[in-house]
């Protein structure tokens, strides 16, 4: 049954310690009821390979048997663990099974299912493990945890306790159904009275459904805010199992006009409120957190996914399709297309000149028809991990454009854009890597724009004038973010010290080979840096510790040397430090006292590195 725990189960398998050291490679993909057989071939591939470009475009290009091929050639001489998570039908086990080669290696295919005739089907000669729901007293002790937000062993007002124990009942024992019923209860007051009101209108959603999973999910929906409904449903739209960026579902919702009668400068800031409110009524899952604790992205379990595309049917809120044979059609006012057949020019723009969201992320396109300027309304345009290589002209006539996401696939063809960007006057947010005009781009008329200017990165090479170039953007009062990437092949600028003038820079990021020596001076008010591919010779500790807001400090293949040294007057403000990939490091040596605020360490393929020093307070650590 949904719900029950199939993939919390194998996820706690798939990352226990014992497990991971076991097994030379891992992979995990998600079938469900509607698979893309390719596409799950290459998800596999991807988990199993370093990932860039070329490989990427090779995979789009092989066809199945390709494929198939070459996850056999790459798991051939492996000792591997597949999970198969979500599979429906027998057939989509016949058609992956022919992949994964069986050579004595004794590798493992984990496989969950609600259909048991699935795994007998790939094994008869296993037994599968089903899972029971849970027991009255583990139901209640869940129950407790979420609905009043305690702990193990969270005692229940003794005057609540039986209202509460027949809600707990109520949900036949399924951890999904009494995570979500916990999670609406925290919202209300600590009173039985409340607790009562639950329990009636349960009954009543109780008597509509087939299953206490269906009541509770229903219950739950109807308990949200009107601004909440509209963002649940929203969350219908992406694909079954899909991670979803909280940011681009932010910029999706501002779009749309979810937020619209609240305050207009902060639209962003309340929509990230709203992530958390789903979140704290566990109506969606977290999959990652930002380093300060916010969620960067996010899951929608299938059962309310598919209460979401019931009640956006129901109300006529969107529809989506999974198109294999016919045109799309634009009967809705929202359109979610899961499925897109790359060889057939599927997107007709003049039937949706009412569309405010076009996000075509990952589809197989290499151009944008110039018919996407007679969708005036577009609010959002998202171009993500395409193969566009150009936009045309008439992108300047979407002039109530908040979102453009240009970060495609072609770094070796960069996207040529023409000086339209100046008309867009509504831009919020521009997301690109690397852009090409014949002119420069005008933007300073772009008075909403707010990523570009809080987040800029810039290629530099030891032609570049970066002293100048930081007295000018000394004078952007919103940029936060500067990430300084050194082309491959050439030299760093002879001087940084430019960056002492950029007062409002909160946020560095410096990415290049050969740095070898720290800038002498950095942003004053610092508070997160990063180096990546610096290959540093001294240690920069003694330098670094001495920054007094650095909470944030990131370091991969940052450093060639043996030591790292942080006295006990070192970054008495960090709270978060991430070694990765420093390859000769073998020694830590931290001072009692240093390092006061840490919250989370993690150090990553170190192999040197033996051991963590003594006077680390590993209690307050995140060890990752």
């Amino acid at each position: 049954m949904g719900g029950a725990g199939k993939t919390t189960l194998a996820k706690k398998v798939y990352n226990h310690a014992d497990i991971r050291a076991r097994f030379n490679c891992r992979a995990w993909v998600c079938l469900s009821l509607s698979y893309d057989h390719k596409e799950m071939l290459r998800s596999i591939i991807k988990q199993l390979n370093t990932v860039d470009n070329k490989l990427l475009e090779m995979l789009e290009k092989m066809e199945e048997q390709d494929l198939e091929r070459r996850l056999y050639q790459d798991l051939q001489d492996k000792c591997y663990l597949v999970v198969l998570d979500d599979v429906w039908k027998e057939e989509a086990w016949d058609c992956l099974a022919r992949a994964f080669p069986d050579v004595k290696t004794s590798s493992r295919l984990l496989l969950t299912s609600r259909n048991r005739g699935v795994p007998l089907h790939a094994d008869a000669l296993s037994k599968p493990h089903v899972l029971k729901t849970l027991g009255q007293e583990d139901s209640w002790q869940l129950f407790l945890r979420k609905a009043l937000g305690h702990g193990d062993d969270a005692g229940c007002p003794s005057d609540m306790e039986e209202v509460g124990r027949e809600i707990a009942k109520r949900c036949d024992g399924l951890p999904l159904a009494i995570t979500v019923m916990g999670g609406l209860l925290l919202t209300k007051k600590k009173l039985k009275s409340e607790w009562e009101k639950v329990l009636n209108n349960f009954s009543t959603y109780l008597s509509r459904s087939q299953r206490g999973v269906s009541a509770t999910l229903e219950l739950s929906y109807a308990d949200l805010p009107p601004n909440l409904k509209l963002c649940f449903l929203y969350l219908g739209l992406f694909p079954e199992d899909s991670e979803i960026s909280v940011r681009k579902l932010i910029h999706m919702w501002v779009a749309e006009g979810i937020m619209q009668k609240r305050d207009a400068e902060n639209l962003e800031e309340i929509a990230a409120y709203d992530v958390e409110q789903l979140f704290s009524r566990n109506m969606v899952q977290v999959v990652e957190m930002t380093t300060d604790e916010r969620i960067k992205s996010c899951r929608v379990h299938d059962l309310l996914r598919e209460l979401a595309i019931r009640k956006a049917n129901d109300e006529n809120f969107f529809h989506t399709d999974e198109i294999r044979d016919d045109e799309i059609s634009a009967k809705s006012r929202y359109l979610a297309v899961h499925i897109l057949p790359w060889d057939k020019n599927y997107v007709g723009f003049k039937s949706f000149r009412k569309l405010r969201i076009l996000d075509l992320e990952k589809v197989m396109m290499a151009y944008l028809p110039k018919e996407i300027g007679e969708i005036r309304l577009l609010r959002y345009l998202g171009l993500r991990r395409t193969w566009i290589t150009r936009l045309p002209h008439s992108v300047g006539c979407l002039r109530y454009l908040q979102t453009l996401d240009i970060r495609t696939n072609s770094v070796y063809f960069p996207v040529i854009v023409s000086n339209f960007i100046w008309k867009l006057e509504s831009l919020r947010h521009l997301y690109a890597r690397d852009v090409r005009s014949n002119v420069p781009l005008k933007i300073e008329g772009l008075r909403n724009l707010r990523t570009l200017l809080q987040k800029l990165g810039i290629l530099v090479d030891d032609r570049s004038e970066i002293d100048k170039l930081c007295m000018h953007l000394s004078e952007v009062e919103n940029l936060k973010t500067l990430h300084l990437y050194c082309v491959a092949g050439s030299e760093w600028p002879q001087s940084l010290a430019g960056l002492s003038k950029l007062h409002h820079v909160t946020e560095l990021k410096l990415s290049g080979v050969s740095l070898r020596m720290l800038p002498p001076d950095f942003p004053p008010n610092l508070s997160r840096l990063s180096l990546k591919f610096t290959r540093l010779k001294d240690d920069p500790m003694p330098t670094l510790e001495k920054f007094g807001q650095l909470s944030f400090l990131k370091m991969e293949c940052a450093y060639e040397g043996k030591q790292l040294f942080i006295s006990r007057h070192g970054f008495h403000q960090l709270k978060f430090l991430e070694l990765s990939r420093l390859y000769d490091l073998d020694e830590i040596n931290v001072e009692k006292g240093a390092l006061p605020q840490l919250r989370c360490l993690r150090i990553r393929k170190c192999l040197s590195l033996e051991k963590l020093p003594e006077e680390l307070d590993l209690e307050l650590v995140d060890k990752a």
